[in-house]
């Protein structure tokens, strides 16, 4: 805040209530009551100008108060304004940090299930299937298939729980839904069936018959020759670990005529973790075959 001791002073050359009320004049006023009336006058021009330069000087106060408080208010607004947009920026900085964050704890949960598929499918067991036809037969009751299957753990962990199923479905056009829904369909082991263990890199046989009954067997002449087209699905399920499943799938083209019969392999072969395989990989299997 300024001073003001310098105000109270004025113009030195400034003498209340005029020139009259020099020292020397009111000494040389001979009258004595003409002396005391002008001392006396003299003194409230004094006194009056002393009231008005002690109010002049607080009015200025004042004013420099209020001007000072404007300039304060001025500057607190900018520092308000400053901090406004430092909070918006630190606000902006913490948002991207917040989204780099959650990006790499994507990533980082996505590398973790990466790494976890790549170690659950390198640590499980694989099944490999050999199938060799044996015959073939129908009699007037069932129709008969015959095979040996080789099954051998490629994987570097236990096979449990090992099952085989195979069924025979006649080739048409609806193999592209039946035998998928076979393959995908939930597994129930026959009554007495021993499940099996088969450990890394060893093989146990799993062959056997299927049968279907004759009457639903579709027979197509070909000339004046009976002439059938079967389809022999087979499937390995089996599991490891802690909840782990899976099943390898193979299917074979039968034909027979006038009781010769040829097997030959649909090129068809799936493992997953799940029982459920690719509709669309197998009916392009099947379409391939027709």
């Amino acid at each position: 805040m300024p001073r003001y001791e310098h105000a109270e002073r004025g113009n030195p050359n400034y003498q209340p209530g005029g020139r009259r009320c020099q020292p020397p004049i009111l000494a040389a006023i001979r009258d004595r009551r003409e002396a005391a009336s002008e001392r006396e006058r003299c003194a409230k021009e004094a006194e009056d100008h002393t009231l008005q330069s002690h109010d002049l000087i607080q009015q200025t106060r004042a004013a420099d108060a209020a001007q000072a408080q404007a300039h304060l208010s001025y500057e607190m607004v900018w520092m308000g304004v400053y901090g406004t947009i430092g909070g918006f920026l630190t606000l902006l900085a913490a948002a991207a940090a917040a989204f780099y964050a959650r990006d790499a704890a994507r990533a980082g949960n996505k590398s973790l299930e990466h790494s976890k598929e790549a170690s659950d499918r390198e640590l499980r067991p694989w099944l490999e299937l050999k199938f060799s036809p044996d015959w073939f037969r129908a009699s007037a009751e069932v129709a008969t298939i015959s095979y040996d299957l080789k099954v051998t753990n490629i994987g570097k962990t236990p096979a449990k729980q090992v099952y085989r199923e195979a069924r025979i479905f006649n080739q048409n056009p609806e193999n592209g839904v039946t035998i998928p829904a076979f393959f995908s369909s939930d597994f129930e082991p026959e009554a007495g069936a021993r499940p099996r263990t088969i450990l890394p890199q060893g093989s146990i046989d799993l062959g056997g018959k299927a049968t279907m009954p004759r009457e639903e067997v579709d027979t197509v002449m070909e000339g004046e020759r009976p002439f059938v087209r079967l389809i022999l699905a087979v499937r390995v399920v089996y599991a490891w670990g802690y909840g782990g499943s899976g099943q390898t799938c193979l299917s074979f083209v039968i034909s027979a005529a006038s009781g010769d019969a040829t097997i030959r392999p649909i090129p068809l072969r799936t493992d997953e973790r799940d029982t459920v395989m690719s509709i669309t990989a197998k009916r392009g299997a099947f379409d391939n075959t027709a």
